[in-house]
Protein backbone atom coordinates (compact mmCIF):
# COMPACT_ATOMS: atom_id res chain seq x y z
CA UNK A 1 0.00 0.00 0.00
CA UNK A 2 2.95 2.48 -0.61
CA UNK A 3 1.38 4.19 -3.60
CA UNK A 4 -1.98 5.59 -0.75
CA UNK A 5 -1.26 9.61 -0.11
CA UNK A 6 0.16 10.88 2.79
CA UNK A 7 -3.17 12.27 3.28
CA UNK A 8 -5.01 9.13 3.40
CA UNK A 9 -7.29 7.76 6.10
CA UNK A 10 -9.08 4.71 5.94
CA UNK A 11 -12.61 5.31 6.15
CA UNK A 12 -15.19 2.93 8.29
CA UNK A 13 -17.69 5.00 6.32
CA UNK A 14 -16.58 3.57 3.52
CA UNK A 15 -15.80 0.11 4.86
CA UNK A 16 -12.16 0.44 3.60
CA UNK A 17 -10.36 -2.54 4.39
CA UNK A 18 -7.57 -3.16 2.09
CA UNK A 19 -6.26 -7.04 0.91
CA UNK A 20 -2.19 -7.27 2.07
CA UNK A 21 -2.09 -10.70 1.28
CA UNK A 22 -1.11 -11.18 -1.93
CA UNK A 23 -2.00 -14.63 -2.40
CA UNK A 24 -5.68 -13.85 -1.93
CA UNK A 25 -6.35 -11.88 -5.43
CA UNK A 26 -3.95 -14.62 -7.15
CA UNK A 27 -6.55 -17.17 -5.54
CA UNK A 28 -9.38 -14.93 -6.53
CA UNK A 29 -8.15 -14.38 -10.43
CA UNK A 30 -6.95 -18.26 -10.65
CA UNK A 31 -10.42 -20.09 -8.53
CA UNK A 32 -12.70 -17.22 -11.06
CA UNK A 33 -11.65 -16.87 -14.03
CA UNK A 34 -10.76 -14.23 -15.40
CA UNK A 35 -8.14 -14.86 -18.95
CA UNK A 36 -9.22 -12.79 -21.37
CA UNK A 37 -12.43 -11.42 -20.31
CA UNK A 38 -13.72 -8.22 -19.37
CA UNK A 39 -13.99 -7.00 -16.07
CA UNK A 40 -15.64 -4.54 -13.72
CA UNK A 41 -13.93 -4.06 -10.58
CA UNK A 42 -15.91 -2.11 -7.72
CA UNK A 43 -13.69 -0.68 -5.32
CA UNK A 44 -10.21 -1.26 -6.19
CA UNK A 45 -8.97 0.52 -2.82
CA UNK A 46 -5.39 0.10 -3.18
CA UNK A 47 -5.03 -2.29 -5.99
CA UNK A 48 -3.98 -5.23 -4.99
CA UNK A 49 -6.63 -7.21 -6.88
CA UNK A 50 -6.18 -4.74 -9.77
CA UNK A 51 -3.03 -5.78 -10.47
CA UNK A 52 -3.83 -9.69 -10.98
CA UNK A 53 -7.00 -8.46 -13.02
CA UNK A 54 -4.78 -6.48 -15.30
CA UNK A 55 -2.24 -9.65 -15.91
CA UNK A 56 -4.86 -11.28 -16.97
CA UNK A 57 -8.09 -9.74 -18.40
CA UNK A 58 -8.81 -8.33 -21.53
CA UNK A 59 -9.99 -5.22 -19.98
CA UNK A 60 -10.75 -3.81 -16.14
CA UNK A 61 -13.35 -0.77 -15.85
CA UNK A 62 -12.34 -0.18 -12.37
CA UNK A 63 -14.78 1.87 -10.02
CA UNK A 64 -13.50 3.91 -6.74
CA UNK A 65 -15.65 5.94 -4.91
CA UNK A 66 -12.80 7.81 -2.49
CA UNK A 67 -11.16 10.91 -4.26
CA UNK A 68 -7.97 10.73 -2.70
CA UNK A 69 -7.76 7.17 -4.67
CA UNK A 70 -8.19 8.01 -8.03
CA UNK A 71 -4.60 10.18 -8.47
CA UNK A 72 -2.61 7.30 -6.89
CA UNK A 73 -4.68 4.14 -8.94
CA UNK A 74 -4.02 6.40 -12.45
CA UNK A 75 -0.17 6.66 -11.54
CA UNK A 76 -0.15 3.25 -10.43
CA UNK A 77 -2.22 1.67 -14.03
CA UNK A 78 -0.59 4.67 -16.29
CA UNK A 79 1.38 1.50 -17.78
CA UNK A 80 -1.58 -0.87 -18.40
CA UNK A 81 -3.59 0.09 -21.03
CA UNK A 82 -6.35 -2.21 -20.38
CA UNK A 83 -7.09 -0.49 -17.32
CA UNK A 84 -9.24 2.35 -16.67
CA UNK A 85 -10.00 3.98 -13.43
CA UNK A 86 -13.11 5.63 -13.02
CA UNK A 87 -14.10 8.25 -9.93
CA UNK A 88 -17.70 7.14 -9.40
CA UNK A 89 -20.44 6.03 -7.11
CA UNK A 90 -21.22 2.38 -7.62
CA UNK A 91 -24.27 2.36 -5.78
CA UNK A 92 -25.66 5.51 -7.68
CA UNK A 93 -24.19 5.60 -10.81
CA UNK A 94 -25.47 3.41 -13.74
CA UNK A 95 -23.32 0.51 -14.32
CA UNK A 96 -25.00 -1.41 -17.12
CA UNK A 97 -24.35 1.94 -18.80
CA UNK A 98 -21.17 2.27 -18.15
CA UNK A 99 -19.94 -0.83 -19.38
CA UNK A 100 -21.77 -0.58 -22.60
CA UNK A 101 -20.01 2.75 -23.17
CA UNK A 102 -16.45 1.06 -21.67
CA UNK A 103 -16.56 -2.35 -23.22
CA UNK A 104 -19.43 -1.94 -25.52
CA UNK A 105 -23.47 -2.67 -25.72
CA UNK A 106 -22.79 -6.51 -26.88
CA UNK A 107 -19.56 -7.45 -24.85
CA UNK A 108 -19.48 -10.11 -22.10
CA UNK A 109 -18.93 -8.87 -18.83
CA UNK A 110 -17.97 -10.14 -15.87
CA UNK A 111 -17.35 -8.44 -11.96
CA UNK A 112 -14.73 -8.99 -9.23
CA UNK A 113 -14.58 -7.27 -6.36
CA UNK A 114 -13.52 -6.92 -2.66
CA UNK A 115 -17.08 -5.07 -1.33
CA UNK A 116 -17.20 -3.18 1.99
CA UNK A 117 -19.59 -5.02 3.94
CA UNK A 118 -21.90 -2.02 4.61
CA UNK A 119 -22.98 -2.07 0.86
CA UNK A 120 -22.49 -5.61 0.06
CA UNK A 121 -26.54 -6.68 0.11
CA UNK A 122 -27.79 -3.12 -1.97
CA UNK A 123 -24.25 -3.39 -4.49
CA UNK A 124 -25.30 -7.40 -5.26
CA UNK A 125 -29.22 -6.52 -5.73
CA UNK A 126 -28.16 -3.71 -8.38
CA UNK A 127 -25.60 -5.90 -10.15
CA UNK A 128 -27.92 -8.97 -10.44
CA UNK A 129 -31.31 -7.11 -11.47
CA UNK A 130 -28.87 -5.13 -13.63
CA UNK A 131 -28.74 -8.28 -15.76
CA UNK A 132 -25.49 -7.69 -17.27
CA UNK A 133 -23.38 -9.61 -15.92
CA UNK A 134 -22.69 -13.12 -17.02
CA UNK A 135 -21.00 -14.28 -13.57
CA UNK A 136 -20.16 -11.66 -10.07
CA UNK A 137 -17.07 -12.95 -8.08
CA UNK A 138 -17.06 -11.21 -4.77
CA UNK A 139 -15.17 -11.19 -1.85
CA UNK A 140 -17.96 -10.73 1.28
CA UNK A 141 -18.41 -11.41 5.06
CA UNK A 142 -19.18 -15.19 5.36
CA UNK A 143 -22.07 -14.93 6.75
CA UNK A 144 -23.59 -13.08 3.91
CA UNK A 145 -22.12 -15.83 1.49
CA UNK A 146 -23.33 -17.96 3.92
CA UNK A 147 -26.52 -16.98 3.59
CA UNK A 148 -26.51 -16.39 -0.32
CA UNK A 149 -25.76 -20.27 -0.86
CA UNK A 150 -28.06 -21.38 1.85
CA UNK A 151 -30.28 -24.27 1.00
CA UNK A 152 -34.22 -24.26 2.58
CA UNK A 153 -34.64 -25.29 5.39
CA UNK A 154 -31.20 -24.24 7.23
CA UNK A 155 -30.82 -21.30 9.57
CA UNK A 156 -28.44 -19.09 6.77
CA UNK A 157 -31.99 -19.35 3.97
CA UNK A 158 -34.21 -16.11 3.86
CA UNK A 159 -35.47 -13.91 1.37
CA UNK A 160 -31.97 -12.85 0.06
CA UNK A 161 -30.90 -16.51 -0.56
CA UNK A 162 -34.00 -16.79 -2.80
CA UNK A 163 -33.25 -13.37 -4.44
CA UNK A 164 -29.59 -14.83 -5.22
CA UNK A 165 -30.21 -18.44 -6.50
CA UNK A 166 -33.64 -17.16 -8.19
CA UNK A 167 -31.25 -14.86 -10.65
CA UNK A 168 -28.11 -17.20 -10.45
CA UNK A 169 -26.25 -20.21 -9.20
CA UNK A 170 -23.85 -19.34 -6.57
CA UNK A 171 -20.89 -21.10 -5.26
CA UNK A 172 -18.38 -20.32 -2.31
CA UNK A 173 -15.08 -20.62 -3.55
CA UNK A 174 -13.18 -19.96 -0.18
CA UNK A 175 -12.89 -18.07 2.86
CA UNK A 176 -10.51 -14.88 4.06
CA UNK A 177 -9.28 -14.45 7.25
CA UNK A 178 -9.62 -11.37 8.85
CA UNK A 179 -5.17 -11.02 8.73
CA UNK A 180 -5.57 -10.89 5.03
CA UNK A 181 -6.54 -6.69 5.31
CA UNK A 182 -5.53 -3.94 6.70
CA UNK A 183 -7.39 -2.55 8.66
CA UNK A 184 -8.06 -6.27 9.87
CA UNK A 185 -11.83 -6.87 10.36
CA UNK A 186 -13.26 -8.12 13.16
CA UNK A 187 -15.12 -10.92 11.13
CA UNK A 188 -14.12 -13.84 7.97
CA UNK A 189 -14.57 -12.99 4.76
CA UNK A 190 -15.24 -15.54 1.82
CA UNK A 191 -14.96 -14.83 -1.92
CA UNK A 192 -18.12 -16.45 -3.62
CA UNK A 193 -19.12 -16.54 -7.37
CA UNK A 194 -22.60 -16.20 -8.65
CA UNK A 195 -22.76 -17.48 -11.93
CA UNK A 196 -26.01 -15.79 -14.05
CA UNK A 197 -28.58 -17.90 -15.32
CA UNK A 198 -31.99 -17.65 -17.12
CA UNK A 199 -34.96 -17.54 -14.52
CA UNK A 200 -36.99 -20.67 -14.73
CA UNK A 201 -39.96 -19.42 -13.40
CA UNK A 202 -41.17 -16.17 -15.09
CA UNK A 203 -44.50 -16.30 -15.39
CA UNK A 204 -45.39 -15.97 -11.76
CA UNK A 205 -42.07 -13.99 -10.78
CA UNK A 206 -44.07 -10.94 -9.09
CA UNK A 207 -46.23 -13.37 -7.26
CA UNK A 208 -43.47 -15.48 -6.23
CA UNK A 209 -41.23 -12.45 -4.79
CA UNK A 210 -44.75 -11.13 -3.23
CA UNK A 211 -44.84 -14.49 -1.45
CA UNK A 212 -40.87 -14.95 -0.58
CA UNK A 213 -41.39 -11.52 1.40
CA UNK A 214 -44.56 -12.18 3.21
CA UNK A 215 -43.06 -15.44 4.03
CA UNK A 216 -39.83 -14.16 5.26
CA UNK A 217 -41.54 -10.65 7.43
CA UNK A 218 -42.50 -12.61 10.27
CA UNK A 219 -40.51 -16.08 9.66
CA UNK A 220 -41.93 -17.77 13.06
CA UNK A 221 -44.85 -17.58 11.43
CA UNK A 222 -46.39 -20.83 8.85
CA UNK A 223 -47.41 -20.19 5.57
CA UNK A 224 -51.00 -19.61 6.15
CA UNK A 225 -50.38 -17.03 8.77
CA UNK A 226 -47.36 -15.57 7.00
CA UNK A 227 -49.69 -15.18 3.62
CA UNK A 228 -53.30 -13.97 5.49
CA UNK A 229 -52.66 -10.40 5.07
CA UNK A 230 -52.49 -10.88 1.33
CA UNK A 231 -54.82 -14.66 0.65
CA UNK A 232 -57.94 -15.95 2.59
CA UNK A 233 -56.18 -19.02 4.77
CA UNK A 234 -58.67 -21.03 3.37
CA UNK A 235 -57.02 -20.87 -0.11
CA UNK A 236 -54.03 -21.22 1.20
CA UNK A 237 -54.56 -24.47 3.16
CA UNK A 238 -56.26 -25.85 -0.53
CA UNK A 239 -52.98 -24.54 -2.33
CA UNK A 240 -50.36 -26.47 0.29
CA UNK A 241 -52.48 -29.32 0.02
CA UNK A 242 -52.60 -29.70 -3.78
CA UNK A 243 -48.65 -29.41 -3.65
CA UNK A 244 -48.50 -31.73 -0.88
CA UNK A 245 -47.07 -29.22 1.44
CA UNK A 246 -48.25 -30.26 5.57
CA UNK A 247 -50.67 -26.98 6.59
CA UNK A 248 -48.06 -25.78 9.64
CA UNK A 249 -44.83 -25.45 6.82
CA UNK A 250 -43.27 -22.42 7.29
CA UNK A 251 -41.44 -20.37 4.21
CA UNK A 252 -38.01 -21.33 5.25
CA UNK A 253 -39.03 -25.00 4.18
CA UNK A 254 -39.37 -23.83 0.64
CA UNK A 255 -37.14 -24.05 -2.28
CA UNK A 256 -37.30 -21.23 -4.74
CA UNK A 257 -39.37 -24.13 -7.47
CA UNK A 258 -41.80 -24.74 -4.57
CA UNK A 259 -42.15 -21.11 -4.12
CA UNK A 260 -42.97 -20.78 -7.84
CA UNK A 261 -45.09 -23.53 -7.94
CA UNK A 262 -47.12 -21.99 -4.98
CA UNK A 263 -47.47 -18.91 -6.70
CA UNK A 264 -48.86 -20.63 -9.64
CA UNK A 265 -51.47 -22.52 -7.80
CA UNK A 266 -52.70 -19.06 -5.63
CA UNK A 267 -52.92 -17.65 -9.42
CA UNK A 268 -54.85 -20.62 -10.57
CA UNK A 269 -57.34 -20.20 -7.79
CA UNK A 270 -57.78 -16.34 -8.05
Amino acid sequence: MNNLPKEFKFSKKLGQNFLIDKTIPKRIVQESGTDGKNILEIGPGAGALTVELASSASSVLALEVDPLLIAPLKEMFATCPNVQIEHTDALKCDIAALCDDYFGSDADVVVRANLPYAITSPILIKLIESRRFSDVTVMVQLEVAERIAAKAGSPEYGAFSIFCQYYTEPKLLFKVPPTAFYPRPKVTSAVIKMTSKIPEFSENEKELFRLVKLAFAQRRKTLVNALSSRYDKERVLNALQKLNFTPDIRGERLSVADFASLAAELNKSA
